[in-house]
């Protein structure tokens, strides 16, 4: 592809191819000159019975941004994030979902970015609640034209059981990687009020369904876009 795509409002179908003050189990690590005044730079560890907002810069060097570990946060109870989460460790994950966590739904508000500088933004090899697994509602919410960025997989959930809803309202850099359940879809320009949204990857990939609800610009690539 040479230049830019733009598709409005379409259904495409695609072949398989809270708000708290403290920081729960994160040490407040002292930061590089470099990181934003008031960032945290150590893994924030979520609580697994309550949901979290976070409101403050999280930049790691070592480590994931965010990290599920284990157990199962309440139904209902979902994440937030208002700031930016920037990781730069090798095999390091902006937000990571561990095989034995399960969570809820992952909002990227009011602008912010998740970004891994060397590996894939958001990993989730756990679980997602989903009320109703045959058409699920819960799994990532972009919105507010934010960015999630990988350095090649913006989003991989190849190794988890759960099917997943993604709402696409902003950019994502790099490719995203599903694990072919059915029920899969990603919905971009969803957002009331927002309803743009840009792809800048190679591929979608284990996703059942793709509908396009506003303008979706794909970026002109060097390889072939699949």
């Amino acid at each position: 592809m040479s230049s830019n795509a733009v598709f409005k409002k379409s259904l495409l179908a695609v072949a398989v191819a809270i708000s708290v003050s403290s920081y729960p189990a994160a040490v407040l690590a002292e930061c590089s000159p470099d990181t934003p005044e008031g960032a945290i730079c150590e893994t924030i560890k979520l609580p697994m019975d309550n949901g979290y907002t976070n409101t403050k810069e999280i930049y790691v060097k070592n480590g994931h941004g965010v990290l599920y570990s284990s157990g199962s946060v309440a139904s209902g109870k979902h994440f937030f994030t208002q700031k930016d989460i920037n990781v730069s460790g090798v095999g390091a994950h902006g937000i990571y979902v561990a095989a034995d966590a399960t969570a809820n739904n992952l909002n990227i508000t009011k602008g912010s970015s998740v970004i891994s500088q060397n590996d894939t933004a958001i990993k989730i090899d756990g679980s997602i609640h989903q009320a109703a697994p045959d058409k699920p509602n819960y799994g990532i919410m972009l919105i507010d034209k934010g960015t999630i960025s990988g350095a090649i997989n913006a989003i991989d959930f190849s190794e988890s059981s759960s099917n997943m809803r993604i709402d696409i309202s902003g950019t994502i850099k790099g490719n995203i990687i599903g694990n072919s359940i059915a029920g899969n879809r990603i919905l971009f320009g969803y957002q009331t009020g927002n309803n743009e949204a840009v792809f800048d990857g190679l591929k979608i990939d284990g996703i059942e369904t793709i509908e396009n609800y506003g303008l979706l610009s794909i970026k002109g690539q060097q390889e072939t876009i699949v």
